[in-house]
C-alpha cells in the first residue's frame, strides 16, 4: 500500500465517527420527536458505515464482514432507540456513545490489518462480544417500545425476537470460536421469546424491560458457553444465578413503576 493511500485510510476511522456524530446530531435538532429522524439517520448511518468500512477493509478484510454487519446491526438498534427517548440528553448521550463506539471499533480493525504491532490481542473479539450485548439490550428495547407506542401485532414481535436473538446467539459464539449446535440456538431463543412475551406486561419502561431480558440473555448465553467449554460446574451456576439475580433485583429496585 502507497503512503498517501494509507495515509487516508488512517483518518477514516475518527472522519466516519465524526460524519455519524455531525450527521446524528443534525437529525435530532431538525426532525426532534419525529419518525423521519429515525428513517434519514439511519439510511445515512448505514450507508456511512459500510462505505467507510469498505474503504478500510479492502479485500483484506473479507472474513471481518460478518463482524460488521454484526456492528450495522448495532447502529440501526441504537438510532431507533434514540427515537423513543424523550428526554434530549439522554438522545445526545447515546449518539455520542455510538459514535465512540464506530471509531474504536474501525480502529481496533485498522490496526489488526494494517498496524499489528499496535494491535491490542483479542481486542476485536472483546470489542464484537461487547457489542453484541449491546444490540441485543436496544432490540429488545426497540420492540417493547413498539409495542408499548403503537401497539403492533404481538406475533410479529415474536417472530422477530426469536430470529434477533438466534442470529446473534449464532454470531457470538462464532466471534468466541465456539461451535453450537441448533438446540441451543432454539432453545435460547424460545426462552427468550416466552420471556419477551412475559415481560410485555410489566408496569415498566421500555428500556428497563429490556435491560431485565438483556440480563437474563447474558446469563444463558454464559452458561452455555461454560457447557461448551466442558467447565460447567454447580459452583459456576451458583455464581451466574447470585450475580444475575442480584443485578435483576437492582434493576427492578431502581426501575419506575407505571
Amino acid at each position: 500500500m502507497t503512503l498517501p493511500f494509507f495515509i487516508i485510510r488512517r483518518f477514516f476511522p475518527v472522519f466516519t465517527a465524526f460524519l455519524i456524530l455531525v450527521f446524528s446530531l443534525l437529525c435530532v435538532f431538525i426532525f426532534n420527536d419525529s419518525l423521519t429522524q429515525f428513517f434519514f439517520s439511519l439510511i445515512f448511518l448505514i450507508f456511512i458505515f459500510f462505505l467507510f468500512s469498505f474503504l478500510i477493509l479492502g479485500k483484506e478484510g473479507k472474513n471481518l464482514w460478518l463482524l460488521i454487519i454484526n456492528f450495522a446491526l448495532l447502529i440501526a438498534a441504537n438510532v431507533f432507540f434514540i427515537v423513543f427517548i424523550r428526554n434530549q440528553f439522554f438522545k445526545i448521550f447515546f449518539i455520542i456513545f455510538l459514535s465512540f463506539l464506530v471509531w474504536l471499533f474501525l480502529e481496533i480493525i485498522f490496526r489488526f490489518l494494517y498496524e499489528p504491532r499496535r494491535y491490542p490481542i483479542y481486542a476485536l473479539e472483546n470489542i464484537s462480544f461487547l457489542t453484541s450485548f449491546l444490540a441485543i439490550f436496544f432490540l429488545f428495547s426497540d420492540f417493547f417500545a413498539l409495542q408499548s407506542f403503537f401497539n403492533f401485532s404481538m406475533i410479529y414481535h415474536l417472530f422477530f425476537i426469536f430470529l434477533f436473538t438466534a442470529l446473534i446467539t449464532y454470531f457470538i459464539f462464532r466471534v468466541i470460536k465456539l461451535p453450537i449446535e441448533k438446540k441451543y440456538l432454539l432453545v435460547i431463543s424460545l426462552i427468550i421469546t416466552e420471556i419477551f412475551y412475559s415481560f410485555t406486561f410489566l408496569p415498566t419502561s421500555f428500556y428497563i424491560n429490556g435491560l431485565l431480558l438483556t440480563v437474563l440473555f447474558y446469563l444463558m448465553i454464559n452458561l452455555t458457553r461454560k457447557d461448551k467449554e466442558s467447565l460447567l460446574t454447580f459452583k459456576i451456576i451458583k455464581k451466574y444465578i447470585f450475580l444475575g439475580l442480584a443485578a435483576l433485583i437492582l434493576i427492578i429496585i431502581m426501575a419506575k413503576w407505571r
